[in-house]
């Protein structure tokens, strides 16, 4: 099948890790929040391809269709981008949905399952085996919008605080308000800091200044593919050659909040509701550092 760029945002995952030195190795994934732009592969099951990190992955279903995805990496994260799209359309995924992958080491292949919300196997349309590469993108090239489940709709809705903007270099929540003068400014910015990783960037909030606790949420379509997967860790935001650990913890729509030591960077650093900030991630093994840029309401 034809594999149209895409990014893709899902959260949970696990795997069965009592067949590492079996013929298969199981994991699956829920999808929520973006879930059709990106599935991240779990980090410990990168042990099983044994260093040989595939390209590419086929995506196979019991009835034998088969989907083509390529498999990126970033700061040793892996997801399946161009091509996931493609599959997850073509197969109607929606909120909530629950997906089994089976992989058998020596072919760069996954074999899938599909659960609805029910808890019943979705199979698959067989009209999936009349679409050739051709006419692919044009027969799935729309799509449902995600169906509203009781119990998860909640996560969706704030989950949709987190799209981005198509900001190259940056990714920024898509609710955020920016002026033309600061778009013009925030991609000046982004592009004197060159930087190899996507910033992250984000207007700071009267919760991130003023009152109890002041927090920054960092978005999931961010923290899912360039933060470690750690619920809890430290991150060391630099500014002007000093210092400042803070506490990041993730919430249940897969979004990082910084939180404990946040106030006394933001203190430090005469930061005021307003402000925009960009985080850029620093090549760091020793922990994670992000260096903060600042453009200033004016």
């Amino acid at each position: 099948m034809r594999r149209p760029g895409a990014r893709c945002k899902e959260e949970h995952a696990h795997f069965n890790r009592n067949h590492v030195d079996g013929p298969d190795m199981n994991f699956f994934k829920v999808m929520i929040g973006h879930f059709r732009e990106r599935m991240t592969i779990p980090d410990e099951f990168q042990q099983y391809f044994r260093g040989k990190i595939p390209r590419t992955i086929k995506l196979r279903s019991r009835s034998g269709c088969t989907f083509d995805a390529e498999v990126t990496k970033n700061l040793s994260k892996l997801s399946l981008q161009s091509g996931w799209k493609a599959f997850a359309t073509a197969h109607d995924l929606q909120m909530g949905d629950f997906l089994v992958f089976t992989y058998e080491e020596g072919i760069s292949e996954l074999k899938f399952l599909i659960f609805g919300p029910s808890g019943c196997e979705k199979v698959p349309s067989c009209s999936l085996h009349d679409h050739s590469p051709s006419n692919s993108q044009t027969q799935w090239g729309s799509s449902k919008q995600e169906n509203n489940i009781a119990n998860i709709e909640d996560a969706a809705l704030q989950g949709d605080d987190f799209q981005v903007h198509p900001l190259p270099g940056c990714i920024i929540p898509k609710r955020t308000r920016l002026t033309d003068a600061q778009k013009q400014q925030l991609e000046n910015k982004v592009q004197a800091i060159h930087s190899e990783i996507p910033i992250y960037g984000c207007i700071l909030r009267k919760t991130s200044i003023q009152g109890k606790p002041q927090t920054v949420d960092i978005c999931p379509e961010y923290a899912d593919v360039y933060l470690p997967s750690n619920k809890r860790l430290n991150i060391r935001l630099q500014r002007h050659g000093k210092n400042w650990d803070v506490q990041c913890r993730t919430n249940k729509i897969g979004s990082k909040r910084l939180s404990k030591g946040w106030i006394c960077f933001a203190r430090d650093n005469n930061l005021h509701v307003g402000d925009i900030c960009l985080f850029e991630l620093l090549n760091n093994k020793e922990c994670t550092t992000m260096n903060v840029h600042v453009i200033p309401e004016k």
